[in-house]
């Protein structure tokens, strides 16, 4: 094939060196163990000079020959574990048992983050993702090709002063907290991934250094470091990434910017810190600003600022003036009429009929009552008679939550029936109306009816002309709704399938995850439709589940015998709870998973870098819920305990009363 193409730009090739990029091959050195120059990808991507590596890879310039059109292609090529022969395309990886095993768990992630990556092209600041694929021993990410001129070249002139460097950063820190917020972490932020377009935008670039490669797998993190940029955990072997590497790598990226001086290497810093906060690119910032860049830095990942809204807020919050006019005095507060004399309470009415179960429900739920009966005791009531009137006044009224909790550890007449009773139609009708999804909230009505908020992308929020509903589940991009007769509806993205479930019956509970969803049917067998790239839907062989729940990539059952099985990929050990028992309710988060034992104390397993897995010493809880990285449990007594990432005050809810359901 005659390729008329300058390797450098792409452009009709005019002889080197090129008259529009100025690239000339005889010139290129250090490039030994990149691709040759047109080379021909998965028969259809050309593949040019090196535009760029990092830790995890190597960024070419190329073009799909198919469309015509300019791209970036990001090769897996992890430091440290892999090499190449120059002028060769095969890949040469490293056979030890810790090189094999970081080859295994680091494609699978790279490949899986890419196809993450390829969810967020609502992202202005993000470059789109076009296609992944595996060849030569390795995997591809083909991206958009990003015209203009990285931060890195920019700086190249000298350091910028803040009025023109805050129009860079402030648009790339929202744009990384919109990432966040989607579940990746980049861990390679550098001047050199951030890039002014023509038009003056932002865009970040090699988003495949994919979150948590090589971080538990025996391959030390050092290989993904950058002198500079990245913070102390990046240099351990168990480090643990999260939002807050980003932030400290952000910030770093923000120092070399205005004072045009690379920080010491984190790991310099431990013995003596000797980065110097008194340059004049720095002194010149507000001072609330530079106190934030310095938090934002901070050596230690828990002393550090945790997300990108908590730094933006920091470094770009307005300094409020006082008022110079002095404040009136306040009027003396004039004198009120007496209160009038409050009616006379009338009668009780008589209490509604409860609305009996559908029986389709029955058998699921008779088996969870058998395990949460137990739950909360040990609570110390002091007026026994009262609380029982109480409780049945509000299972009369089908505030079943709020007399589970009355009648939790009561231990008079009949109030462990009353305590089944009421949690019986409390799973029912209380934990089933409301599901929270990525970007979407869902809420089931007393009528059956649906009603959704949020970003409606590919219609997940289509649920307006949903009938008798009786619970609803939402994943990361789709909605999920269980009828009365035992069939399911479903609204969204369907690009795995996870939407394939109008054939479903005899469904008991529903459950979404990133992108599959779980069925439970009334004979405790369950099915599953959606990704299944981790085996996050086998589970065809499972018997005896009175409950499921669906994580990111993994799906978690609970037997009637209070065991838990679970399937899926287990980076973390998110999967490593066949020892739990006497559990009566679980969760699945992004990585970790939660169970509520009968007793009311709670066990978890999985990813534990924000303490989202520190419930060891919970008590009288009553139910558990899990978000991305925090999790929250319900206490007997109506108030909350939460543990987990703290950044948007999630976990502030110790203030909370009176609460039903977290």
């Amino acid at each position: 094939m005659e390729i008329n193409k300058c390797m450098g730009c792409m452009s009709d090739f005019r002889g080197y060196p090129c008259p529009v990029c100025g690239f000339d091959p005889g010139k290129v050195t250090g490039n030994e163990y990149a691709l040759p120059l047109q080379s021909i990808l998965a028969s259809k991507y050309l593949v040019g000079r090196v535009l760029g590596q990092g830790g995890f890879g190597i960024t070419y310039i190329g073009l799909d020959m198919t469309l015509e059109r300019k791209v970036a292609i990001k090769e897996y090529y992890p430091a440290g574990q892999v090499s190449r022969a120059p002028g060769t395309r095969a890949l040469t990886w490293y056979t030890s048992s810790n090189a094999s095993q970081a080859r295994q768990e680091g494609m699978e992630l790279f490949l899986k983050e890419a196809r993450k990556m390829a969810r967020l092209d609502d992202i202005p600041g993000v470059v789109k993702v076009r296609e992944v694929f595996q060849e030569n021993a390795t995997a591809y990410i083909v991206m958009d090709f990003v015209e203009g001129q990285t931060l890195k070249s920019l700086l190249k002139n000298g350091p910028l002063p803040w009025e023109k460097a805050k129009d860079i950063f402030r648009p790339a820190i929202q744009a990384m907290e919109k990432v966040h917020q989607a579940g990746l972490v980049h861990r390679d932020l550098s001047p050199d991934n951030l890039m002014i377009t023509p038009d003056g935008n932002v865009k970040i670039l090699d988003l495949g250094a994919a979150k948590d490669l090589s971080v538990n797998s025996g391959a030390s993190s050092m290989q993904v470091a950058k002198g500079g940029f990245s913070p102390f955990e990046q240099y351990t072997q168990r480090g643990g990434s999260g939002s807050w590497t980003d932030v400290y790598a952000m910030a770093a990226t923000i120092y070399y910017t205005l004072t045009g001086i690379i920080p010491p290497v984190a790991m310099d810093r431990i013995e003596e810190d000797t980065i110097r906060w008194d340059l004049p690119g720095l002194t010149a910032l507000p001072a609330s600003a530079l106190e934030s860049l310095k938090k934002a830095m901070a050596i230690m990942a828990k002393q550090r600022t945790q997300t990108m809204a908590e730094l933006e807020q920091g470094l770009f919050a307005e300094v409020k003036q006082p008022d110079p006019k002095p404040q009136p005095k306040p009027e003396p507060p004039k004198p009120q009429p007496p209160k009038p004399e409050p009616p006379k309470p009338e009668p009780n009415p008589e209490p509604k009929p409860k609305k009996p179960l559908p029986k389709w429900l029955i058998p699921a739920v008779a088996a969870v009552v058998v395990l949460a009966s137990g739950i909360g005791m040990g609570i110390k009531v002091t007026q026994p008679a009262r609380d029982y009137k109480a409780a049945q006044a509000l299972l009369d009224a089908g505030e079943y939550g709020k007399a589970m909790i009355k009648l939790a550890g009561l231990n008079y007449k009949d109030s462990e029936k009353l305590s089944q009773e009421a949690t019986q139609n409390y799973w029912v009708t209380q934990q089933l109306s409301l599901a929270a999804g990525s970007e979407h909230t869902v809420g089931l009505r007393s009528d059956g009816t649906v009603v959704a908020a949020g970003y409606d992308k590919h219609g997940r929020c289509d649920v307006s002309l949903w009938t008798d509903i009786v619970a609803v589940a939402a994943g990361y991009g789709h909605t999920v709704g269980l009828r009365s007769d035992g069939t399911v509806v479903a609204a969204g993205g369907n690009g795995f399938g996870q939407c394939d479930v109008s054939d479903w019956r005899d469904i008991v509970a529903v459950a979404a995850g990133s992108g599959h969803t779980v069925g439970l049917r009334s004979d405790g067998t369950v099915v599953a439709t959606g990704d299944n790239d981790d085996g996050q839907c086998d589970v065809s062989g499972w018997r005896d589940i009175v409950a499921v729940a669906a994580g990111d990539w993994h799906t978690v059952g609970l037997r009637s015998d209070g065991t838990v099985v679970a399937t899926g990929i287990n980076p973390f050990g998110k999967l490593d709870i066949s020892g739990w028992r006497d559990i009566v309710a679980v969760a699945a988060g992004y990585c970790h998973a939660v169970g509520l034992r009968s007793d009311g104390t709670v066990v978890a397993a999985g990813w534990n870098g924000n303490g989202e897995c520190d419930v060891s010493l919970w008590q009288d809880i009553v139910a558990v819920a899990v978000g991305t990285d925090h999790t929250v449990g319900l206490r007997s007594d109506g108030t909350l305990v939460a543990t987990g990432a703290t950044g948007f005050n999630r976990c502030n809810v110790s203030s909370w009363t009176d609460i039903r359901t977290p």
